[in-house]
């Protein structure tokens, strides 16, 4: 089901960046998995470089740019700023120009289970959906899914049910992920609902009859400072294999 649905990405025709300059001076853009600081050289990269459902895919070129600049926002960073956008094209004319608050993206995720019992061998899947509801495309960071979901900014863990034993073995499996720079997206379009399944196979002995507590979270790659991203969730939820 994700090949297809990120082959789909790949056509998709849509590509814009949104960018801002915070009172503190810092560059943010809507790219690997939310509002992301950023500096003005990669700033430059992503205007020449575009779109791109897989690093090793052909560039789709911006079509759109929406530049959000905070009440306090220094000039010298906002001229910067601009200045980089000119040079590649994006002028006054063509550049929508709103305020600070407007990049708190209309998004909303969570995380759900299809049912608290399984049985032996059963595939187990976990859910995470999200909806956009605002106006614009949005790119989702896929990046390492299936098989290294904590790239794509999930974390699980899988526990006994008895989590407040304090025992070495109480922490069944974590993950564990280094970026090699490989990144892929999803674009959900506006209005549009999309859903990944993460194989909790991954993370538990699916052969093994137990009580177990299952902990998630989505979180994207960020810096202290940085704004809170809507996609920011977690959940606890207490399964059974019998």
């Amino acid at each position: 089901m994700l090949i297809p649905i990120l082959a789909l990405a790949m056509m998709h025709s849509a590509c814009p960046l949104y960018v801002g300059v915070s009172n503190d001076g810092n560059i943010f853009f809507d790219r690997f998995q939310g509002w992301l600081r950023i500096d003005a050289t990669l700033l430059s990269s992503v205007l020449h470089d575009g779109c791109r459902a897989y690093a090793t895919s052909n560039p789709k070129p911006i079509t759109s740019v929406r530049f959000a600049v905070a009440p306090k926002a220094p000039q010298a960073k906002v001229d910067v700023v601009s200045s980089i956008l000119e040079k590649n094209g994006w002028t006054s004319e063509n550049i929508t120009v709103e305020s600070w608050d407007s990049n708190i993206r209309k998004l909303s995720g969570r995380f759900y289970i299809d049912k608290s019992t399984f049985s032996i061998g059963e595939p187990v899947l976990l859910h995470f959906e999200v909806i956009n509801s605002g106006s614009d495309p949005y790119w989702l960071d896929t990046t390492g899914l299936p098989g290294g979901p904590f790239c794509s900014g999930y974390s699980v863990k899988v526990l006994h049910s008895d989590t407040t034993a304090e025992t070495p073995n109480r922490l069944v499996r974590g993950n564990t992920c280094i970026l090699n720079g490989q990144f892929k997206h999803i674009a959900i379009d506006p209005g549009a609902k999309y859903t990944q399944d993460i194989d909790l196979g991954l993370y538990l002995d699916v052969s093994v009859k137990g009580n177990y507590v299952i902990q998630v979270e989505h979180y994207r790659l960020r810096h202290k400072g940085d704004p809170d991203d809507p996609l920011d969730c977690k959940a606890t939820f207490k399964l059974q294999l019998q």
